[in-house]
């Protein structure tokens, strides 16, 4: 896939899918396309549409969402402002505290 390709098919913008290239998480492939061996007009980026796949399916991970809460909820305790006690919270509405 081209990098346009890539930036629609993750929907994200473009500055989120170089970021993601340059950390290292996909996999990627540079085709220069300049006269001149010592200036870069012009390259075509182009990734693996597995790779993109196996990326979206750990981005929407159901396990990963649990993980999240996990963390979410611990760091909520630690805090004082879980939200099943007396605060709005991260997740539904708040509850009054019972007595």
């Amino acid at each position: 896939m081209s990098f346009d390709d890539a930036s629609a098919f993750l929907v994200i913008p473009h500055e989120e899918l170089a970021r993601l290239i340059l950390s290292g998480l996909l996999p990627f492939t540079v085709d220069k396309r300049s006269p001149n061996r010592d200036y870069v007009l012009r390259m075509d980026v182009q990734l693996s549409g597995e790779d993109l796949r196996a990326f979206q399916r750990a981005r929407w991970d159901p396990e990963r969402d649990a993980a999240a809460d996990a963390l979410v909820n611990r760091a909520a305790l630690k805090f004082g402002k879980h939200p099943t006690r007396n605060s709005p919270g991260v997740r539904g509405k708040a509850r009054l505290k019972e007595k």
